[in-house]
């Protein structure tokens, strides 16, 4: 099987340090015409330190493409995972997209172990600030 997802990470303008990000993702294989999107907030205590993941929100494709596009329509969409990203007392919130990739996997039976269920997989990120994609491998 082969599939593709492209991902966009969101944050507030005033939020300098992206302790709040919501990461909107749209995922599809190429083999059937089945697309899904999620949306997945993270959260930090500051800059420099890790991460937090919330759960994945399934959203409507077409929600999370027109974000892709437009991040200022979350106002706009009842997310539950939206609300991470609101201001106080009643501001306009200013969204501004991060960061984006897209990840590409295929997978391949390995010879000899059909029926294991074993797969190599592949991984290919692709990033725009590097020239060469990154690999990753696994089985």
């Amino acid at each position: 099987w082969m599939s593709k997802s492209e991902e966009v990470y969101v944050t507030l303008r005033e939020d300098t340090s992206a302790c709040d990000v919501l990461a909107v993702r749209v995922a599809r294989m190429e083999v059937v015409a089945h697309a899904q999107a999620t949306v997945r907030h993270f959260h930090r205590s500051g800059a420099g330190a890790a991460y937090k993941t919330g759960p994945l929100e399934p959203i409507s494709i077409v929600d999370a493409m027109t974000v892709m596009r437009n991040p200022n329509i979350i106002d706009q969409l009842e997310w539950t995972t939206s609300r991470h990203l609101r201001v106080p007392n009643g501001a306009v919130p200013r969204y501004l997209i991060t960061g984006r990739c897209t990840v590409a996997q295929r997978s391949y039976p390995l010879p000899g172990l059909p029926g294991s269920g074993l797969e190599l997989v592949v991984d290919e990120l692709e990033l725009p600030v590097c020239p060469e994609p990154i690999f990753s491998v696994s089985v």
